[in-house]
């Protein structure tokens, strides 16, 4: 587990618990939809007083870490977990980062974040909050994947879809209908509020 020079360092000592700390987790392969909602999510969340700690997973082999340099321009706390496919060393970086932040709630995004975070939040069991994009590719490996990911959700305390049909295929693969809510994907228009047209 790293942090990239240009990030800003994370606190070492025990933050205060006045606040809740939520660390998010992604594996990434550039910034685009996904990444941008995550950034936006902390952001909005930070200024809210909930302090994010964005954990960036980075496989070797596609070491894409773009999310965590746009999230440390924004100012969050951002850590680099190394990982290939799937690791135990990544599980126990997740487990002491929990720790060293003094999580709250482990929020990931995507399926191989979904696999860490399960992993990772035993046996201090942290409360998991996931949100669920979708499950685009038709690539038979990504195929396996998204069936092992719905089943892995069954087991979250919460899921967050962003379209009635990721609430749909998750609810036919068990996920409980309680455990679901529905948030569409959103655009920050604050950022568009000095542009002219």
């Amino acid at each position: 587990m790293e942090q990239l020079k240009t990030f800003p360092a994370a606190t070492t000592s025990k933050p205060l618990k006045n606040f809740v700390t939520v660390l998010f987790l992604i594996s990434s392969e550039g910034h685009y939809g996904m990444e941008n909602m995550l950034l936006t999510l902390a952001q909005s969340l930070s200024t809210l007083g909930v302090r994010c700690v964005v954990g960036v997973l980075r496989d070797d082999r596609f070491p894409h870490v773009e999310v965590g340099e746009h999230a440390s321009r924004l100012g969050l706390a951002v850590e680099i977990i190394p990982c290939k496919r799937f690791t135990w060393s990544a599980v126990s970086d997740i487990r002491n980062l929990v720790l060293k932040h003094n999580v709250d709630v482990v929020h990931p995004h995507g399926y191989k974040a979904d696999f860490y975070a399960f992993a990772a939040a035993w046996p201090n069991r942290v409360p998991l909050l996931a949100t669920s994009h979708n499950w685009p590719s038709r690539l038979p490996i990504m195929r396996a994947y998204a069936a092992v990911d719905r089943l892995v959700l069954r087991k979250f305390d919460k899921v967050i879809v962003v379209s009635d049909v990721v609430e749909r295929i998750l609810r036919r693969w068990g996920v409980s209908a309680r455990n679901l809510s529905m948030i569409f994907n959103g655009v920050d228009i604050g950022r568009f509020r000095n542009t002219t047209p």
